[in-house]
């Protein structure tokens, strides 16, 4: 079980300094992102000490934030929305002066699959606020294609624009089959050819 941490010291200073929001720009902070802030203030209690963070990663009694000032082990907050990784949420101190999870923002993109082994049909989100799905096809591997169909779908229904990566496409004697199926398959779809072994398409990539 992961225990209260951070990067930084636990008991981090809020402070928005007035209107100029900091962020976390190493997990995509722009000014855009700053314009979403200001554009959904949050609702509850003293906010002038919130602050914008990125949600990480989800444990299972924590959330992996990242602030402006490095990276927090949070409690779930009790109320709203349940974050999901990528999301954009306010960070403020709780009553004991800790930083939490105030409130989390609206999502343009969401990825999501429907929960395994549960009848319910609840979605559990992957990832949200997502640009790019990356499909990743290994030439060495059989293509399914009923897979390959359901993942391009699940890309275009998040929000997000999906990316076909082919890999491991030194191995000619079966690149030119699977990316010629590939093609067909995701229509519309851009594909990259790449090749670790040999460098090829990883600018593409950047």
């Amino acid at each position: 079980m992961n225990t209260y941490a951070s990067s930084s010291d636990p008991k981090t200073s809020f402070s928005n300094a007035g209107d100029c929001l900091e962020g976390p720009t190493h997990y995509g902070y722009t000014e855009s992102t700053a314009e979403l802030f200001r554009s959904n203030p949050a609702t509850d209690g003293d906010t002038s000490d919130n602050t914008p963070g990125r949600v990480v990663r989800l444990d299972r009694n924590r959330v992996l934030v990242a602030s402006n000032t490095g990276l927090l082990h949070l409690p779930y907050p009790g109320h709203g929305l349940v974050p999901a990784t990528g999301d954009w949420v306010w960070l403020g101190p709780n009553r004991a002066g800790e930083p939490s999870v105030v409130e989390v923002l609206p999502r343009h993109s969401a990825l999501s699959r429907k929960r395994a082994f549960e009848a319910s049909s609840e979605e559990q989100i992957l990832g949200s606020n997502i640009d790019i799905v990356a499909v990743v096809v290994p030439v060495d591997r059989p293509l399914t294609h009923n897979r390959l169909e359901r993942t391009l779908v699940a890309a275009w229904d998040s929000g997000a624009t999906p990316l076909v990566v082919i890999t491991k496409a030194d191995l000619a004697d079966l690149a030119d089959d699977v990316v010629g199926e590939v093609i067909l398959q995701a229509a519309g779809v851009e594909v990259v050819t790449t090749s670790a072994e040999q460098g090829d398409g990883l600018e593409e990539l950047r």
